[in-house]
């Protein structure tokens, strides 16, 4: 039994060891599974490739007795020059029928959601993207990891 779990972790290794469109991706623990207003998660990327386009995703993973059925986020972008943007993203978790949509193994489900598609960064230097969680509770519970991918666009 052991062995088959090893072979599944190796073959995951393997699978993101040749990820060669992959420029970041990154997940940030949440302390006690309690994400609370003021643990704003901050993701610096340097050297963003300036000529090619990139596709943008928020990354989390959550427990499998995560109460609700969303996850509300504000995503602030800073440029390198300290001009920003603010998104409200809006994850869904789950299908009409209550089912979660999330990939993972025993009681904690992974997603990886598009959030920019097809952008160029115009700036040389770094970037920075602020997640915030922005739901009506705070704490949120049941909250593992948030983070971001970014990859070079087909």
């Amino acid at each position: 039994m052991k062995k088959k779990y090893w072979l599944i972790i190796f073959g995951g290794l393997l699978l993101t060891a040749c990820d060669d469109k992959r420029q970041i991706d990154v997940f940030y623990p949440v302390a006690d599974q309690a994400w609370y207003y003021n643990d704003v998660k901050v993701v610096e990327v340097e050297n963003v490739d300036t000529v090619a386009y990139s596709n943008v995703f928020l990354n989390l993973r959550h427990a499998g007795n995560y109460e609700w059925q969303n996850l509300y986020l504000r995503v602030k972008i800073v440029s390198p020059s300290g001009d920003s943007s603010v998104s409200n993203v809006s994850f869904q978790l789950t299908a009409p029928d209550g089912r979660w949509l999330g990939n993972g193994l025993g009681d904690i489900l992974e997603y990886q959601v598009p959030f920019k598609q097809g952008i160029q960064f115009k700036e040389v230097g770094t970037y920075r993207f602020e997640l915030e969680q922005y739901m009506r509770v705070n704490p949120l519970y049941g909250i593992h990891d948030v983070g971001l991918r970014i990859e070079k666009a087909k």
